[in-house]
């Protein structure tokens, strides 16, 4: 009788370890599939001009590197300039659309930006978001020019010089 009970103690512990893996792994399996689907689930990014949302990620881009070391110093903001993608949702409703001249009459300089895709599902724009408060979307047959006068978390300056 004691061969039978220590028997079956080993049964239920090897079965117990057993069901203890399993769980460990199907666990592991539905979590996976959890962040797979929160990862779909990602809220679309408008940028607030007619129906165009994001398509893909911002890509960051720096060029102070390629300034002369005296102007470097002016830009150093660069470096600890970051913004998300979901920071831009509606930004464009907040900004004036201007043309070419005045963007670069009203507008200090920054060597660094954001780049991306926008779409409304029938055109695209290369959208470029650019540290000193100007944003561009632009196609092969237009660009168009946005500034923020105002003083925004988003950028290093606002777009007031000259005024």
């Amino acid at each position: 009788m004691k061969q039978i009970s220590n028997s079956i103690q080993k049964q239920v512990i090897v079965l117990f370890i057993s069901l203890l893996l399993l769980s460990c792994v199907f666990g592991q399996h539905e979590n996976t599939k959890s962040s797979d689907e929160t990862f779909t689930q990602q809220q679309d990014v408008y940028v607030g001009y007619f129906d165009f949302k994001l398509i893909g990620k911002l890509k960051r881009e720096n060029k102070i590197k390629e300034e002369s070391a005296e102007r470097q110093k002016f830009f150093v903001e660069c470096n600890e300039w970051y913004i998300e993608d979901k920071d831009i949702n509606q930004l464009l409703k907040s900004m004036e659309q201007v043309d070419a001249t005045l963007a670069h009459m009203l507008c200090y300089y920054y060597p660094c930006w954001y780049t991306g895709l926008i779409s409304n599902g029938e055109r695209e724009y290369d959208i470029t978001i650019y540290a000193h408060s100007v944003v561009t979307i632009s196609n092969k047959d237009e660009t168009i020019f946005f500034i923020q006068k105002e003083k925004s978390n988003l950028f290093i300056v606002p777009c007031d010089c000259c005024e």
